[in-house]
Order: structure tokens, then C-alpha cells, then sequence
């Protein structure tokens, strides 16, 4: 049930087309492999025509073209993911270039707040909420030990993830120690949906703001319908924000506050309701 992938760097967007082409077949005629993961993939636009990294000019290579070109190979010989990893965030232009893409690697974990900057995991001033989580992925090293809540939480940012005690610079040379943890708590969650509509049944014409508070205090936001990942029998906080000329009136189960408690023990859907 394990998809494997084959590794191959990209010299920061610089390496030849057909050279990365010819390593990802390789990995496939060798290994069998699902498909690829492309390292060194740059987080700025373009690169000069002078071959320098970073270049913010239009008469340089389109960086997301690229990798999308090495993902459309990828898939016409037989690849089912291509990844690829740029350690930190990217511009918007990157969705779509990759099935996926690591916008976070350091020896910490990202931050759950929207507004932390560059360290949230939800990107510069949460644009990430905006895209589906399968767009992105994260590495987190030198983290000594896991918090069942925050892996949680921050797994309706990420569509995968890892996190490790590993430290200097081969960090993931050893599997994580709390590996089975991680993925006992992954298995155990269950997923809770929050939709919103008018009072006369009709989906909201526009998303609005919903935030789930895990036990711990941690959070995660999103606009509606939002689908959060809590472990099952674990009590969770629900709050639905009005805006604009949509006012919170209730909820589908009769409560009339917009801050709910609930404690799910299989896959759930709320609907907040809104004058």
C-alpha cells in the first residue's frame, strides 16, 4: 500500500529538461516506480537568460512551465505522482505544475496561525486555504517529540507530512521514532465537514469562515464547506463567523450559538445557517 517514488534533483529549475526526463525513466524501468520526486524546485518565477537563479524579470524561463512539463512527461509514462520540493513557499502560479508540492522544510513545525508569515503552514496570509491540502506537503526535523492534536491540526493544511527527531545534516537517515505514532493518529482521525447555507436552504452564494479548536487549542480555519481532520471521540470547538450581510442564525442541529462543542466518533456534517 506504500507508494514509492524515485528522487531526482533539478539544480534549482536549471538542469536540462531532457536530462531530468531521462532520469525519471530510468527510476522507472528499474525500480517500477509510482513516480517522482523533483528536489530543488525554486519558489520565485523565473530564471534569468543569463542562467542565474533568481530573476524577477519577464524575459526569463517560466519556472512553473518547467516542472510542468517534466509532470505531463511524467504522467505520459505511466507516473501516477510527481512531486516536488521547494523547502519553502511558493507563488500561486506553482498550483497545478506538480501533483505536489513541500512548501515548508525546517527544524521546527509550522505554525497553525494564518497570520505567522512565511512560518505557517497555510502559506503568506493563509492563501493555502484557498486550494485543496493535496496540493501540499511538509518536513519538519530536529522535533523531539509528537503532539497528537497539533498533527491533527495540521493535517487539514497538508495532504502529506513528516516529522522526525532527526537532526544535522542527514536528518531522515534513520526512520522517526514516533513513526507509528504518527500514523496511528492519522488512522484513528475522523473528518468533520462544515457547510453553510440560508435560512431558506440554499448554499451561501460565497464560503464564509469557519474555525475547529482541538483539544489542546490548537486550531485550523477555513472557508465553508471546510473539511477538518479530528481523532475520533476527541472533543472539538466550532466556530462560524458572520460577514457581511450574512448574519449566523443557528445551526442544523438546533443550536442557536455559532460556537458549538461536538464529539465525533465517525466522518460528520454541520451545516451553519445564515440571514
Amino acid at each position: 500500500g506504500i507508494t514509492v517514488v524515485g528522487y531526482v534533483p533539478t539544480g534549482w529549475g536549471e538542469d536540462s529538461i531532457s536530462s531530468i526526463e531521462s532520469a525519471m525513466l530510468v527510476y522507472l524501468n528499474w525500480y517500477g516506480v509510482s513516480g517522482i520526486y523533483l528536489d530543488q524546485m525554486p519558489n520565485w518565477n523565473y530564471n534569468s537568460p543569463s542562467g542565474t537563479w533568481y530573476y524577477s524579470g519577464p524575459d526569463g524561463e517560466f519556472i512553473p512551465a518547467y516542472f510542468a512539463a517534466l509532470s505531463h512527461y511524467g504522467e505520459s509514462i505511466g507516473m501516477t505522482d510527481v512531486m516536488a520540493n521547494s523547502g519553502a513557499d511558493v507563488p500561486t502560479d506553482f498550483i497545478g505544475s506538480v501533483n505536489t508540492i513541500g512548501t515548508f522544510e525546517n527544524p521546527f513545525l509550522p505554525s497553525l496561525s494564518l497570520s505567522a508569515g512565511w512560518t505557517s503552514i497555510a502559506g503568506l496570509g493563509g492563501w493555502h486555504a484557498s486550494y485543496s491540502k493535496s496540493n501540499f506537503m511538509f518536513f519538519s526535523y530536529a522535533v523531539p517529540s509528537l503532539d497528537p492534536s497539533y498533527l491533527l491540526a495540521v493535517s487539514d493544511y497538508a495532504g502529506y507530512l513528516y516529522i522526525t527527531n532527526g537532526t544535522g545534516t542527514q536528518p531522515y537517515n534513520a526512520l522517526s521514532p514516533y513513526f507509528d505514532q504518527m500514523v496511528s493518529v492519522l488512522a484513528s482521525k475522523v473528518q468533520v465537514t462544515i457547510q453553510s447555507a440560508t435560512t431558506e436552504g440554499i448554499p451561501t452564494s460565497g464560503g464564509l469562515w469557519v474555525t475547529l479548536t482541538q483539544p489542546d487549542g490548537s486550531s485550523s480555519s477555513g472557508y465553508t464547506p471546510s473539511t477538518f481532520d479530528v481523532s475520533s471521540g476527541s472533543n472539538v470547538t466550532i466556530l462560524a463567523d458572520s460577514y457581511g450581510s450574512y448574519v449566523f442564525d443557528h445551526w442544523s442541529d438546533g443550536s442557536t450559538s455559532p460556537v458549538i462543542e461536538v464529539t465525533p466518533i465517525q466522518a460528520m456534517t454541520l451545516v451553519a445557517i445564515y440571514r
